[in-house]
């Protein structure tokens, strides 16, 4: 059991629907996010209900394999994951685009999504025609 200190335990047991810990260095968050996570296993939450994000794939993995040892009997510990906010995104799009345009699952693998300039640079070397310019693309 991770030993929390007074904030770090309002946040873990926090009863509303989502929460965003903001903290600096050294205070704590990797294991008040896996007491938070606990907390909500414990209270019947499904581990794929469960949205563990980092800024790091190896922060992310940590909290996970942490969680994994830790959480309650009866879990299901092959769906407890974490996610950089960058992946979970991107998988939040794709997901969109089989819903909102009617992509199909093997169709949507070969989408990308590109920053602005390599758009352009993109549309440049695949142009039939050269007369192409932009001057504010991706721009209303």
């Amino acid at each position: 059991m991770i030993q929390l200190n007074e904030q770090q335990q309002k946040a873990a047991g926090y009863e509303g629907k989502h929460l965003l810990v903001l903290a600096g260095a050294g205070t704590g968050k990797t294991g008040t996010i896996i007491a938070r996570a606990e907390y909500l296993l414990r209270k019947g939450v499904q581990p794929n209900r469960i949205a563990i994000l980092s800024f790091t794939r190896k922060s992310a993995k940590e909290i996970a394999e942490r969680l994994k040892i830790s959480a309650p009997g009866g879990i299901n510990k092959k769906e407890i994951t974490g996610r950089t906010f960058h992946s979970w995104n991107v998988g939040y799009l794709l997901r969109k685009c089989y819903v909102l345009h009617n992509v199909d699952r093997d169709t949507v693998k070969y989408y990308t999504i590109s920053h602005k300039q390599n758009q352009k640079k993109y549309i440049w070397a695949h142009s039939k025609f050269n007369i192409v310019k932009f001057d504010h693309f991706g721009r209303h």
